[in-house]
């Protein structure tokens, strides 16, 4: 009996590369009758992707301006290399699950390049309240915006405080 692996749409996305009309429906009506089939199976799956909440996200092969392949210079930015390394070391590595996207990453860190966007990303992902925040104290509407601080309270001094204060158990 085959396997069939399960995708979870929460942390999905369906990239559609270079589906455009240009690709999928030529001038030459004999080449549109070969890709009719082809056609056929993207809107299918772009509509099933929608129905399952998975986002759509349309990408096409762009060149420069200069006419220089835009290939050879991603190849040759050292940060790009470095983060396809990651991704091909990670991308099917067994073992502990994913971080939390509540937690600072280095990999989400190397993403950005440039510090405002890396101060950005450190800010949002240490303030960002989550549900165990809203649960522990229910805030009026009005006063909604005081849960990041909530956050930094609760997870730097109130959790490690209690973590280092709890009796163990022996």
């Amino acid at each position: 009996m085959a396997h069939h692996e399960r995708i979870d749409p929460s942390g999905t996305a369906l990239i559609a590369y270079d589906v455009c009309r240009r690709a999928l429906a030529p001038a030459d009506p004999a080449r549109r009758a070969a890709m009719r089939p082809v056609l056929d199976a993207w809107v299918r799956l772009i509509a099933s992707a929608r129905s399952a909440g998975v986002p759509v996200i349309y990408t096409t092969p762009v060149s420069r301006a200069d006419g220089a392949d835009v290939a050879r210079a991603i190849e040759s930015d050292p940060m790009v290399t470095r983060l396809g390394d990651a991704i091909d070391a990670a991308l099917f590595a067994v073992g502990p699950p994913p971080v939390s996207v509540f937690t600072l990453s280095s990999f989400q860190w190397r993403l950005r390049e440039r510090y405002p966007d890396r101060l950005r990303y450190a800010t949002r992902t240490l303030t960002t309240a989550r549900v165990a925040h809203f649960r522990s104290l229910d805030l009026p509407a009005p006063l909604s915006f005081l849960y990041p601080i909530l956050r930094l309270g609760h997870d730097f001094i109130a959790l490690p405080v209690w973590q280092a204060l709890r009796p163990r158990r022996p």
